[in-house]
Parts: structure tokens; sequence; C-alpha cells
């Protein structure tokens, strides 16, 4: 997961990110796609239909973006091709929803 977007760049919404899968036993690269936001957090791989293979489920946006749009993407954990895409609501404040709650105490 990368947001090709170096640490102190200005970071603009739209900037494209990159999600890719490796292959665990040997580390060869099994695909790479390029992501129309920068993906924001770690993926989660698993079945999400019983009769389905695997499926990789990454949200994607800028954080720390207000007004930043934020969606969250399923790519086929075999092929990175797009199985879906349900396209969320703006952010509203200027950490994601549940980031501030309990901060003080972290």
């Amino acid at each position: 997961v990368a947001n090709n977007v170096p640490p102190l760049a200005d970071k603009q919404a739209n900037s494209e990110g990159t999600l890719s899968a490796f292959n665990v036993s040997d580390g060869k690269l099994l695909w790479k796609v390029t992501t129309p936001r920068p993906p924001n957090n770690a993926p989660a791989i698993g079945k999400i239909r019983k009769d389905g293979g695997l499926t990789v489920v990454q949200p994607i946006g800028q954080q720390v973006m207000q007004g930043a749009p934020t969606d969250v993407y399923a790519y086929d954990a075999d092929t990175g091709d797009v199985q879906w895409v349900f396209n969320g609501p703006k952010q509203k404040g200027i950490l994601q929803a549940g980031d501030l709650e309990g901060l003080s105490v972290r």
C-alpha cells in the first residue's frame, strides 16, 4: 500500500496511490494496481461470499483533509481486478470518524 506522495509534499485529495500483492513464499509481485486516491489504511483480506475466493478490501482517500472523499474498494485477491466500490461520504472533520474519540487517553 502506497500513497505515491512523499511525506512532506503538498497532499491532494485526488492523488493516486498503489496497492500491490506479493507471494508470501518467495516475495514475488503478483499484481499491482493504481488506486484513484491514496490507500489510507491496511487492507482486510478474506472471503466476502460463501462461493467466492479471497477479496482484498481497501479504504482509500487522503486522511487529515477535510472534505476529501472516502471510499472502499474491493479487489480480487488473485488478479487485482476491482470487484466493487463503495463511494462513501466526504470527510467531515480533520480526522476520520472515530479517530478523535479516546485520543486523550491513548
